[in-house]
């Protein structure tokens, strides 16, 4: 089957400087990193499919002691209402998932936040996915995921699933490192392990040497 994948960054580029207000003005995400909350009509048809397969993809489990825990955990909201939207504008993680034509709450804003052309694309079996930063809040990561039909669309996540899952791992690293040192780094001390042993570690403004 096809591979949409081709104008995902021209795709985020375009939506961000259409509706993107500067980062100076949007307020911090809230919620933890390992949770992601997913807006997703559960009650259309073939919903439910799409959800396991966004389960497969981001909540895969990870081997630890003494048993399994899942990658990210995953908060379905159906969005009920504009007041239900606002709370979810404000998380750090959030995949936006319904099928291009879908006359949902989830399906409506996707279709309000991409142009025509990329409507078209989608619908074309073109596009899929849809990766913004700092969208509605700094620190943010925003996920759009949609297709021509749910069963399309739960397809393509079980496609492309590491490839998604490693795009938000990659962007909570990101932010996990600004998080340690926004205030700033001892680059003296890592310079001096350097000079001294050969080899050097990043260390945070408050770290104290002993």
């Amino acid at each position: 089957s096809a591979r949409p994948v081709a104008g995902v960054l021209l795709a985020a580029a375009t939506i961000l400087a259409a509706g993107a207000c500067t980062l100076d003005y949007k307020p911090k995400s809230r919620g933890e990193l390992d949770t992601v909350v997913v807006m997703l009509d559960t009650t259309r048809a073939g919903a439910l499919d799409v959800r396991s397969a966004l389960e497969e993809t981001f909540g895969r489990p990870i081997p630890t002691v003494p048993g399994y825990e899942p990658t990210y955990r995953l908060l379905v909201e159906t969005v009920p209402d504009e007041a239900a939207l606002n709370r979810i504008k404000e998380r750090k993680n959030i995949l936006l998932v319904a099928p291009i034509d879908e006359m949902s709450n989830p399906g409506s804003l996707i279709r309000s936040m991409l142009p025509d052309s990329l409507e078209e694309r989608v619908r074309q079996d073109q596009s899929f996915a849809f990766p913004l930063q700092d969208l509605w809040a700094r620190d943010q990561y925003v996920l759009l995921l949609s297709a021509q039909s749910p069963e399309r669309l739960a397809e393509l996540i079980r496609e492309q699933g590491v490839g998604l899952s490693n795009r938000l791992l990659a962007s909570e690293l990101q932010r996990r490192e600004g998080e340690v040192f926004e205030k700033g780094e001892q680059t003296s001390l890592s310079d001096s392990l350097m000079g001294r042993f050969g080899w050097s570690v990043r260390m945070q403004h408050d770290y104290v040497w002993t």
